[in-house]
């Protein structure tokens, strides 16, 4: 159990309720389950996020897939609606950043009209070997980059949908 159930505490100002004291129920749980790591929450934490735009949720959401994947290999520095997707093949390897903006309509489909660029994100890939080049696509650019640590880091230009940026090795 990493965390536990609490019951709501006292009524205070307008119907709030702050936590009170802790059940015997876990609201957080971790099992090794084969090779892998399952993380479980008795509560709604990834509608919370994807729905309601919950800040709080989001950060327990990233902290349990953390503890889940021991070995994340790239990450974005950037705006949250920036998604990524790592492939390796021979000797490249992509990252993909897509970003999904929807209106903020209560009704009918999301629709975007004229997405907005998005900029100051940075690509951190774990990797110890030296790249022979580093170019974003589909601009074909070389990019800059630079290690601090064990991370190879990229500063992504501005994009407003989709870019990549690929790592080729000697």
């Amino acid at each position: 159990m990493l965390a536990p159930l609490t019951a709501p505490g006292v009524t205070y100002q307008m119907g709030a309720r702050p936590p009170g004291n802790k059940l015997e129920s876990p609201a957080l749980t971790l099992y090794q389950w084969g090779k892998g790591t399952v993380v479980f929450c008795a509560l709604p934490v990834a509608s919370e996020v994807w729905k309601r735009g919950n800040p709080g949720a989001k950060y327990v959401l990233q902290k349990m897939i953390r503890r889940a994947a021991l070995n994340v290999s790239v990450e974005r520095i950037g705006p949250p609606s920036v998604q990524i997707y790592h492939s390796q093949a021979g000797s490249r390897t992509t990252v993909h950043l897509v970003t999904y903006q929807p209106d903020r309509r209560i009704g009918g489909p999301q629709i975007v009209e004229a997405p907005g660029s998005l900029s100051g994100i940075q690509v951190r890939l774990l990797d110890p070997r030296q790249p022979r080049t580093v170019r974003i696509e589909p601009e074909g650019v070389a990019a800059t980059y630079h290690r601090h640590r064990q991370w190879l880091v990229t500063e992504v230009p501005s994009f407003a949908i989709h870019t990549a940026v690929v790592f080729e090795w000697a």
